[in-house]
């Protein structure tokens, strides 16, 4: 849906470069003018962006549903300000705020742009540490699984071999351990 916004921009400015436009009525070119301006400026930032960005930041989730989703579809992560007049339910990281306030959309834009230059920085220094790669157990491990975390809470084996659950947990009290 943006492409064609911006493909339609493009196409209303080479019309207005060829003065294809000078034939129209007024009031037929004082629409065209209006739809441009309408079009510029809201899409002039992305008009030579080739591939999807690597990260969707905004102020209003109400103003930009339709970015959101068309991100949300792509898989770009979404990052921005909600209001308490905002659905963050496609969000992935929503930031609660008043969007209505200039002094609170320039915080926390500066505190995104400097977390964004801080991570490049530390993207190009390269260190020792970002070779080695770290095993976390808890990935593979059973444990990390609710179900499986729970299944052994008051069974009736337990009953059986130790008379209660609490003689069991007196006997066990880590649960299961493997070896």
């Amino acid at each position: 849906i943006i492409r064609k916004s911006v493909e339609l921009m493009e196409q209303l400015r080479e019309e207005k470069r060829q003065n294809a436009w000078r034939s129209m009525s007024d009031f037929k070119r004082f629409l065209n003018e209006c739809k441009l301006n309408r079009l510029e400026k809201k899409y002039t930032g992305i008009v030579n962006m080739t591939s999807y960005p690597d990260i969707c930041i905004f102020v209003d989730e109400a103003k930009e549903r339709l970015p959101i989703s068309e991100m949300t579809r792509i898989g770009v992560p979404c990052v921005g300000m909600v209001d308490s007049n905002n659905d963050p339910t496609f969000i992935d990281i929503p930031i609660p705020a008043n969007t209505s306030n200039t002094r609170s959309i320039e915080l926390i834009l500066r505190k995104i742009s400097e977390a964004i230059k801080k991570g490049k920085m530390m993207k190009t220094t390269p260190t020792v540490e970002d070779n080695v790669k770290e095993w976390d157990p808890w990935i593979l491990s059973r444990d990390r699984i609710r179900y499986m975390r729970r299944r052994s809470k008051r069974q009736g084996w337990q009953k059986g071999l130790y008379g209660s659950y609490e003689n069991y947990k007196k006997c066990h009290p880590w649960g299961n351990v493997g070896t």
